[in-house]
Order: C-alpha cells, then sequence, then structure tokens
C-alpha cells in the first residue's frame, strides 16, 4: 500500500504542473496496479483504488483524449460503488435539473427557493439514490463530497466526463452525467456546465434558470449574463450599494455598464448599447472586448464606417482574437461591394440591376428579390476581396483553427472572390465546430442561393428562423421589432437576436421564391413583419412576395393577369409604406415604381424614380446606376424614346461596363429607327455565353494552379 500511494503522490504532482504525457505513463502503472490482485493483496480500499484509476483518466483529459478518459472514468466509478459507504446523501444533496438551489436552502432574499422539475436524467438519478437515515445525513458534507479520504469524489468525476462529453459534442450525454450531479456539489462550473448542455439540448428555459444562478452564486459571471441577455432574459444588475468600497464600486460599476450595453445589443436598442460601451471605453480605453462590443453596436445602428474603424482598433489591440472575425470579414465584403475602403482586387463596377423585377432577373435584384443586397446575397455585383479581408482571414486561422469565426470569415472571403463552392465548404467547417451559430447557417443558406439550391438554402434558414425563436421564446424576451430600423445585421448572438431573425426569415422568403413557392414565401414574409412591426425592410419583404412573378398552380389567360395586378397593388402598398420609413434606400424606389408599373401606373413610376434621383443624387453609383436604368425602361414603355436614351446613357456616364444600360440603349435606339427591338439579342447572348464560358475556364485554371490560401 506504501508503495502505491507514493507512486499516487508523483502522479499528482505531475498533474499539478500539467506534464500529461508523464503522468499518463505513471498514472497507467498506479491504475493496472489498482484494478490488480496486488491492490487486493495489499489491503488498498476501494475507493483509493478508484482515485488512482480517476488520476489516470485526468491524465488523458489533460492530452484531450476524451474517449479513453470517458472509460477509464466510469471504471473508477464503479470500482468506487464496491467501496463501503462512508455517508449517504443528504436531502440538499438531491440532484435537481435545474442547477438551482435546492428545496427549502434560503436564497439572497430569505425566501425558500422553488422546486425544480424532474427532467428523465435526473428522474432516473432519483430512483437509485440510497434510503436516507438521520445518521447518515448528519455525516454528510457540506461540500457535496463524501468526506473519507478512501473514497472518489465522485461529484468531480462526473463533472469531468461531462465536459469529456463537452468536448465530443455529445451534449446529451453530458446533461445526464451532470444532473447527477447532486445540488450542493454544483459549485460555479459545474452549474455554468449544466446551462451550457441545457442550452444545446434545447431545454432553454432550465438554461436560463442555471444561469440565472450562476450570477446568484458570483454576480460577476460575464459569460453567464451575456448568455442571458443574448437569450432575452435581462439578467439583474448589480445593486448600487453606496456602503461597498471604492474598488468594489468600481468593479461593479463596469459590470452594470457591461450588461446594459449587452442587453441593449440583444434587444436591438443599438443607440443605448453604443451610448453603454463609449462610457466603458473611456474608462478602460484599448480594451479588446469593449472595442469589439463597440463595433457591433455601430453594425447594428447601420453606421459601418463606424463600425470598421471599432473593429481595427480591436485587431491593432489583440492582434490574434478570433471573436467577431467572421462579423468583421461580411463588413469589409459588404464595404468593398458598395465602393468603400481599400481598392478591390476587381475594379470593374457590375450592374445593379436594370429594375427591380428586370425581364432577365425574374425574382428581381440578385436573382433574390429587393432585399438581396441586404443580407449579403448580391451575386453578380461582388467586386472581389481586399487585401485587408485576405489578411484577417489569414491571422484568425492562423491563431484559432478550433474556433468557428474564422472559418466563417474564410466562407466570406471565397465568396466575395466569387468561388462559391469552395466558401461553401468553409461555412460548412464552421458549422461542424459551432451548429448553432445564426450567422453561419444564414450565410450557408446565402451560399446554396447564389448556386441555385433552394432546398439546401431552405434547410440553413429555416434552421437559423429555428435558433433565433428559440431566444426570442425564453423567459423574458422582448418579441418587439423597435431598435431594428437601421440595417438588419445576420450575425450571431450579440448584434441582436431580432435582426437575426428577420434576417433568416429574408432568406426563406428568397429560397421559396427561387422554388415558385409563393405561398410559403409570403408566409415568411408576414412571420418577419410581425417579429418588427416598424421595420421598413420586413415591410419590403412583404412587397416582395407579393411581387413576385411565377407560382406553382398559378392561374391562366385572364385571370392571371388580374391576380398579378392585385398582388402588384398590395405590394404598392407595403413599398410605400417602407419608403416613407427610409426615404433614401433606392431598393425601395426601385421595387416601388415597379409595382406601380405592374399596377398600370407608368406615370406613377416615372415620377417615383425622377424624385428619388432628384433628392438622393449622392447615393452609391449602383443605386443611381439602377435607378437611371429603370427610369429608362419605364420611359421607353410608355414611348418616350428620346428621354429614354438620355437616361441610359447617363447609366453609362456612370458605369462604362454597365450591361443593362448597353442593352437598354441598344433596344431604344432599334425602336428609334422603326426596327425589332429583340432583334440581335439572341446572336449576342450567344456570343457572351461562350466568352463566358472560355473566361470561367480559364479562371478555374488560375485558381487550381493558385491553390487554397487557407489550407
Amino acid at each position: 500500500m506504501t508503495s502505491s500511494r507514493g507512486l499516487r503522490a508523483q502522479v499528482e504532482s505531475l498533474l499539478a504542473d500539467e506534464l500529461w504525457d508523464s503522468a499518463e505513463t505513471l498514472g497507467g502503472l498506479l491504475a493496472s496496479h489498482a484494478q490488480s490482485r496486488h491492490a487486493d493483496a495489499e489491503g488498498v480500499p476501494a475507493g483509493e483504488r478508484a482515485a488512482c484509476v480517476a488520476l489516470f483518466a485526468d491524465a488523458l483529459l489533460g492530452k484531450r483524449e476524451h474517449r479513453r478518459a470517458l472509460h477509464h472514468y466510469a471504471s473508477a466509478l464503479e470500482l468506487n460503488r464496491l467501496a463501503p459507504l462512508a455517508g449517504g446523501q443528504s436531502e440538499a444533496e438531491t440532484p435537481t435539473p435545474m442547477g438551482t438551489r435546492p428545496p427549502g436552502t434560503p436564497g439572497p432574499d430569505g425566501s425558500p427557493a422553488a422546486p425544480a422539475p424532474v427532467t428523465p436524467g435526473a428522474a432516473a438519478a432519483l430512483a437509485t439514490r440510497p434510503q436516507e437515515t438521520p445518521a447518515t445525513r448528519s455525516a454528510a458534507a457540506s461540500s457535496g463530497a463524501v468526506p473519507d479520504a478512501t473514497h472518489l469524489d465522485e461529484s468531480s468525476t462526473k463533472f469531468k466526463m461531462g465536459k469529456c462529453f463537452a468536448a465530443l459534442r455529445e451534449w446529451r450525454f453530458a446533461l445526464a452525467e451532470l444532473e447527477t450531479i447532486p445540488a450542493r456539489a454544483r459549485t460555479l462550473p459545474v452549474t455554468l456546465a449544466l446551462a451550457e448542455a441545457y442550452k444545446r439540448t434545447g431545454y432553454d428555459r432550465a438554461s436560463v434558470a442555471c444561469y440565472k444562478e450562476c450570477l446568484r452564486i458570483n454576480p460577476f459571471a460575464v459569460e453567464a449574463a451575456e448568455a442571458l441577455a443574448d437569450a432575452g432574459a435581462a439578467p439583474a444588475e448589480p445593486p448600487d450599494d453606496e456602503t461597498e468600497n471604492a474598488a468594489d464600486a468600481f468593479a461593479s460599476d463596469a459590470l452594470r455598464r457591461l450588461t446594459r450595453g449587452r442587453v441593449a445589443l440583444a434587444s436591438g436598442d443599438a443607440a443605448t448599447a453604443a451610448s453603454a460601451y463609449a462610457a466603458l471605453a473611456e474608462t478602460f480605453p484599448g480594451d479588446a472586448r469593449v472595442e469589439l462590443a463597440r463595433a457591433r453596436a455601430a453594425a447594428a445602428a447601420g453606421d459601418d464606417a463606424a463600425a470598421a474603424d471599432a473593429f481595427r482598433r480591436r485587431r491593432a489591440s489583440d492582434p490574434r482574437a478570433a471573436e467577431g472575425a467572421d462579423e468583421f470579414a461580411e463588413l469589409l465584403r459588404r464595404r468593398a461591394d458598395e465602393g468603400e475602403g481599400d481598392d478591390p482586387v476587381s475594379e470593374s463596377l457590375e450592374a445593379f440591376a436594370a429594375s427591380a423585377h428586370d425581364a432577365d432577373d425574374e425574382h428581381g435584384l440578385g436573382g433574390y428579390g429587393v432585399l438581396s443586397c441586404a443580407y449579403g446575397l448580391g451575386g453578380a455585383a461582388a467586386r472581389g476581396a481586399s487585401g485587408e479581408l485576405r489578411a484577417l482571414v489569414s491571422e484568425a486561422l492562423e491563431a484559432a483553427p478550433e474556433r468557428p469565426e474564422p472559418w466563417g470569415a474564410a466562407a466570406t472571403y471565397w465568396a466575395a472572390r466569387g468561388q462559391v463552392s469552395r466558401a461553401l465548404g468553409y461555412a460548412d467547417k464552421a458549422l461542424r465546430l459551432d451548429d448553432r451559430r445564426v450567422a453561419a447557417h444564414v450565410a450557408r443558406g446565402h451560399l446554396c442561393l447564389r448556386l441555385r439550391r433552394p432546398d439546401d438554402a431552405v434547410g440553413s434558414f429555416r434552421r437559423a428562423a429555428a435558433l433565433c425563436a428559440s431566444a426570442l421564446g425564453a423567459p423574458g424576451a422582448a418579441n418587439t421589432g423597435e431598435g431594428s430600423r437601421g440595417r438588419l445585421s445576420s450575425f450571431a448572438g450579440p448584434s441582436g437576436t431580432i435582426g437575426a431573425a428577420l434576417a433568416s426569415r429574408a432568406g426563406l422568403v428568397a429560397g421559396y421564391l427561387l422554388q415558385r413557392r409563393r405561398k410559403e414565401a409570403l408566409a415568411a414574409a408576414k412571420e418577419a413583419l410581425a417579429l418588427a412591426p416598424g421595420s421598413p425592410l420586413a415591410r419590403a419583404l412583404v412587397g416582395d412576395a407579393y411581387l413576385a412573378r411565377g407560382a406553382q398552380n398559378a392561374p391562366s389567360g385572364a385571370s392571371a393577369s388580374a391576380d398579378a395586378k392585385a398582388r402588384a397593388e398590395k405590394a404598392r402598398k407595403h413599398f410605400q409604406a417602407a419608403l416613407a420609413l427610409r426615404p433614401g434606400d433606392s431598393r425601395l424606389a426601385l421595387a416601388l415604381s415597379e409595382a406601380q408599373r405592374v399596377c398600370g401606373e407608368p406615370a406613377a413610376a416615372i415620377q417615383t424614380l425622377r424624385a428619388h434621383l432628384a433628392a438622393y443624387a449622392a447615393a452609391e453609383t449602383r443605386a443611381r446606376v439602377a435607378c437611371h436604368c429603370a427610369l429608362g425602361a419605364a420611359l421607353a414603355s410608355s414611348r418616350m424614346l428620346a428621354d429614354a436614351a438620355g437616361e441610359y446613357q447617363r447609366a453609362c456616364g456612370l458605369d462604362a461596363a454597365c450591361e443593362p444600360a448597353k442593352r437598354g440603349l441598344a433596344r431604344v435606339e432599334r425602336l428609334m429607327k422603326g426596327q425589332d427591338p429583340d432583334a440581335g439579342d439572341d446572336d449576342v447572348d450567344e456570343d457572351e455565353d461562350d466568352g463566358a464560358g472560355e473566361e470561367e475556364d480559364e479562371e478555374g485554371d488560375e485558381e487550381d494552379e493558385e491553390g487554397d490560401l487557407f489550407e
């Protein structure tokens, strides 16, 4: 016995020094001896033998060999059950599924905690609990561990098993282990792990209760407060106690501002969040977490320039931080598409669109409706990836390849370069690392839309919508759309659950329209409007669903024309309401003009576009090009050919490579000559298709030679 205890002391010393390989070697010897007949001959107690096996499992856990560690932890628990009981479980140690205080234990205000509901895992633990007696109840330790030194600490062992299952992403097995830990033995790490397991398995109310228990144990558990804010259940702020000393008051004030900012950001109140984080930045200048929060608040408010500056300050203070890399990458891509920031790889400006619903583009801008560019679906309008985006992705993947954010950023990079299939692979990698990231599901759906895979896109957007719904349905979650009038974001968690929910609904509408399932698209758009009735983009989404052409089992003949006009009138009302809320949005003006044209009001469509161009002449180049092209098409349909030619020429002056403007001008010129306007289109299209095929082959060869920059 003395020799084995000496070896055990050495293994414990190695574990304390985190020398995992040495601890595994000696721990294996110790575990083999503990389970052999020699230990029986030496009279080593079963509980002490179980502890020796658990030490070997600890070494494997340190080496991240989780499967092996689980096997030996289970062996240790089996050995420990052979040991004579040194004391039973007390009533307070009865496993409870919520991680809350046991019944009868007074809370901070002196009131007893309510009994927690029993889940199946806890019910099994209750059924196998040994009978209690007054003697065993008085012998139990308040920590939850058996005080006899010859027994294994089962609570600690089960917690480590839960950590192994969590590392393997087997959350239901992790929950089953963690639920059997006695309530009094549930320390802050155990309760936090239990909250994460509940969240991952869909027990949202139980997860919220556990996070609240974490804050009761330690009010400065920031990750618990952030999780509650993201779930829509505002955490309690630390009380403003005048009797606390200066150091405690300083810490409480910092925590109070962090909590207020996170709650405001999650609920969509970007202004309040920006104010709280600005105050923190004055007290803690250069802090990476504060700068990341300021960037998210600015992005939620639609101020892309301020968000980019905050992201850059964050990278300057902590260049190896991976959190938020996917958000910054998406911001850089969007700014490059809008002609801002660094010079892109591709210098050519593609056409924004000929009109809100171009004749060659059945579903509108980019093929996905009026909200295409708002949700990253721009497709052909992408200008390429900036050097800053490439550097960001490279550094993030080098710093933290085990996190999902760098892979999401890599997906954004390759999508910006036009390699959508490769980008989809990176998005799938991000989801394999964390399948609860709304941003990754939304990004994957967008990529599937660009690949014309609407079935896969709808699946991704449905998953994103379900994750947002679980957050919005949590206790205390706010289901209002206030504060969502800025640019809607599809980032995960902290950027706002309402915005992410609207982004997923917009993707569903796009996917359903590609499938010609107009009824489902309209239902998804109305869900978005119910989530945020004050959002102009949600209203425009409903109009887009009404205005979409083509549907399964659609009427034909005269009834089809009447049906299209009736839907266009409904779409017009929604677009007018959206444009009143955001009068400077060129996409809404284009969509409204198209709805007016379909309703048989070409004069109103012309007036809408001219008023928009006159009032917002400083809009981005692509938007002005699109408005001039749409105005030219409306004038041409009204037989005002000279004015139409002038509008197309203005569009060509803004963007010499604008193909819709060139095509429109050529059609108008043929009309003015009395020729068939579609006479030369077929030959031109065939030549363009052949040229495009050759260019794609050349680009493919170049990409194969270049290889994957981030492998």
